[in-house]
């Protein structure tokens, strides 16, 4: 965990360093979702894709820094078992805003789809051990705090029955929404080149999902817990 964690150190510096004044543009068609009924959700356009955070964000997933583990989700079970962790689900994009809920360390309200304009050049990054990573990056109207982008980005999440994998988290199944379950807690250490995010608790809801094989039938919204800290110790 402390080289991953000092991995994570490097990685962020360098791509600060590098993002500064770059148009982003992902590799990978479909990231930018909202939540959708099906697929990855719709596609939220340009509006604050062609930033630092954005950058930082691309960086990140193309370096690989953060894989996922393709183990067990330890924290959520469907059907008295754990979750399989699978392939990186397309970004998921969205935003929380509001007025006197946002402060300097703190993150609350509700999530929506889409970016907000005016993002500042102040990001916080958090991570779990299944190869999940969350990005929060202030926006600003002159010097308040107006709100917050989200770039969320998981590794999908599934189970199997009679050798056939269902998905819970993943690019074929929409969602139904991202909930914040209680204060994102943010923080600027001096022993890390980006801000951090101490603590978030998300809960991730799925839609309906229509299968086929073995046979034909429907899964229903279903809710997993992701949980972030800190990538710097």
């Amino acid at each position: 965990m402390k080289k991953f964690k000092l991995l994570m150190v490097l990685t962020i510096a360098s791509m600060l360093v590098t993002s500064c004044g770059q148009d982003s543009k992902s590799s990978s068609g479909g990231y930018y979702s909202g939540w959708g009924n099906s697929g990855s959700g719709s596609n939220t356009g340009s509006t604050g894709m062609d930033s630092q955070g954005q950058a930082l964000f691309d960086s990140i997933i193309n370096s690989g820094v953060f894989n996922c583990t393709y183990g067990q989700d330890s924290n959520n079970m469907f059907n008295n078992n754990y979750l399989k962790i699978g392939n990186r689900r397309g970004t998921i994009v969205a935003n929380v805003q509001g007025g006197n809920s946002y402060n300097n360390s703190t993150v609350a309200g509700n999530i929506q789809e889409g970016m907000l304009p005016n993002e500042s050049n102040q990001h916080f990054v958090g991570v779990n051990g299944f190869g999940d990573f969350v990005i929060f990056t202030k926006v600003l109207s002159g010097n308040n705090v107006v709100g917050y982008n989200m770039r969320l980005s998981l590794c999908s999440r599934y189970f199997s029955y009679q050798n056939y994998n269902f998905p819970i988290i993943a690019d074929e199944r929409g969602l139904q929404g991202v909930q914040l379950k209680n204060a994102v807690t943010l923080d600027s250490p001096t022993n890390c080149p980006a801000g951090t995010v101490d603590a978030a608790h998300l809960l991730v809801v799925a839609d309906y999902y229509q299968y086929s094989q073995p046979f034909q039938g429907q899964l229903d919204p279903v809710g997993i817990n992701v949980s972030f800290s800190t990538p710097c110790l």
